[in-house]
């Protein structure tokens, strides 16, 4: 148009066979800016902005930042790629800045790549497009905690022993693990630092099981604890929290005493 952005006067002379004059004035908005670009962020909840477990789930969208101050965005359009090809697409309106994403592709596997783009387009026509972080797609690893007989329960007998089984699939790779033992208050208990070859391995099916025993924990009947470790695994630093656990007093089995001969 030749103009600068912002409001422009515009005023309108009308003038009939008769001579009589009339005037209009109005004011229109010239809007030659583009959207801002602003920050696109794709999340798995849990695991933070890196990775997420093969199949993905439900997925965070969100943006901030691209809002438009001259004539405002009209809309949002969202794009979603596995590998750089184009598996979902849809429109959300200009007041939402969030959205959830199910499974992205059924036959999404660990090591795909999934990146999102927002479009946004003000009132002018022009559209700014950008581009989230990407995901990695990663095998699926759980945590679980036992007492040193792997029972699923602390006892005070054996409270000083504290199993850890990290369950990740046979073709993942361990290369460092840190494991950190907390209270109720968030303090600090114990920590380790665990080298691929210190870690005990078992065999359950196809899944191998990395066993960590940690010892001379003194840990308190009654109290409540959270295991949760850091590795690095296939190259991905992960961490994985369990919901905690209280030490129980040890309760010995009754001895069975019958009438009879021995």
């Amino acid at each position: 148009s030749g103009l600068p952005d912002g409001p422009v006067p515009l005023t309108l002379y009308t003038e009939d066979i008769l001579g009589v004059r009339n005037t209009y004035t109005c004011t229109f908005h010239v809007d030659n800016t583009p959207p801002n670009r602003g920050r696109v962020v794709l999340t798995n909840g849990d695991q933070g902005s890196a990775i997420t477990c093969s199949p993905p789930g439900l997925l965070s969208l969100w943006w901030t930042g691209l809002g438009d101050g001259g004539s405002g965005v009209d809309g949002y359009e969202i794009e979603v790629y596995v590998n750089g090809g184009l598996v979902k697409y849809f429109k959300v309106e200009p007041d939402v800045t969030e959205t959830q994403l199910t499974t992205t592709s059924s036959s999404a596997t660990a090591g795909d790549k999934i990146v999102a783009m927002v479009t946004s387009t003000n009132g002018a026509g022009l559209r700014t497009s950008v581009r989230s972080n990407v995901l990695h797609l990663v095998k699926n690893v759980t945590l679980h905690v036992y007492d040193f007989e792997e029972t699923g329960r602390l006892y005070t007998h054996v409270s000083d022993h504290v199993t850890s089984l990290l369950k990740i699939p046979a073709t993942c790779q361990l290369n460092t693990l840190t494991w950190t033992l907390t209270d109720d208050t968030g303090d600090v208990i114990k920590t380790a630092q665990i080298s691929s070859r210190e870690v005990g391995m078992k065999k359950d099916n196809e899944t191998n099981m990395n066993v960590v025993h940690i010892q001379h924990l003194h840990l308190q009947t009654g109290h409540h604890y959270r295991v949760s470790v850091s590795a690095a695994i296939d190259g991905y630093l992960r961490t994985f929290t369990t919901d905690g656990f209280t030490v129980e007093t040890f309760q010995p089995r009754p001895l069975l005493v019958r009438d009879g001969p021995y």
